[in-house]
């Protein structure tokens, strides 16, 4: 198990979102919690995934919500230097696609 942290800083209309360790049942709350408030009309919200090293279905329930409610309010989503973990999770979950992604 890696430790979690989620750090965000909203400079302006732009928001980072750095993300480390492991995105599970146990954190993926705390994701939600951290981001959620930066999800205004006109925001991009950039997401750091470089740090992440566990993604499972509760963290990406929680980033494709984050997804939706960024669409529903005119605002961006982008994850951003995702790791091999995210990438492979994304794809095998067969929702990479939906989401902007930045190397």
């Amino acid at each position: 198990m890696h430790e979690f942290s989620v750090t965000a800083t909203a400079p302006g209309p732009a928001a980072t979102v750095v993300v480390t360790g492991d995105v599970d049942l146990a954190t993926a709350d705390r994701l939600h919690t951290a981001v959620r408030p930066l999800v205004v009309p006109g925001s991009e919200i950039r997401v750091d995934c470089a740090g992440v090293q566990f993604l499972d279905s509760a963290g990406l329930r929680v980033l494709l919500a984050l997804d939706r409610a960024t669409h529903d309010v005119g605002a961006a989503l982008v994850l951003t230097a995702p790791s091999d973990v995210v990438t492979r999770t994304l794809r095998l979950a067969g929702v990479a696609g939906v989401f902007t992604v930045h190397s």
